[in-house]
């Protein structure tokens, strides 16, 4: 194989694992605005399962990126790619989006069991 056909396996191959980032952080997003539908019906046990589906989803992403750089960091050569980067792009937007969700889960629990106190105190407020 020559070395432009090298080069063209090798986009071939950064554009496929891109596709499976994308893929995995895109069902990630998914499952965290169904988290967010559950969370607004105060479905929080729901809420969580789905969290922790897409915490998978992501962990799946995050290890096809991790295998190219630590490919990359040990030698091999990959040629620039622009799906590759808009894959990382999708991952990280995705993670932040599951740590809002994940933070709004909390505080809406506390909330939530506040008004239980309440509610058992008869409506008084400290």
């Amino acid at each position: 194989m020559n070395e432009q056909e090298q080069k063209q396996q090798k986009r071939k191959e950064m554009s496929l694992i891109a596709m499976e980032i994308i893929l995995h952080a895109g069902d990630a997003k998914l499952l965290v605005d169904r988290a967010l539908e559950k969370m607004a019906q105060m479905d929080f046990e729901g809420a969580e399962k789905l969290l922790e589906q897409a915490d998978e989803e992501m962990l799946k992403a995050h290890n096809c990126q991790t295998d190219i750089i630590q490919d990359e960091a040990s030698g091999s050569e990959y040629p620039n790619c622009l799906l590759f980067n808009h894959s990382q792009d999708t991952l990280m937007s995705c993670m932040s989006h599951f740590s809002m969700a994940k933070s709004l889960l909390m505080i809406l629990r506390s909330f939530a069991g506040r008004l239980d106190e309440l509610n058992k105190e008869g409506g008084k407020c400290r």
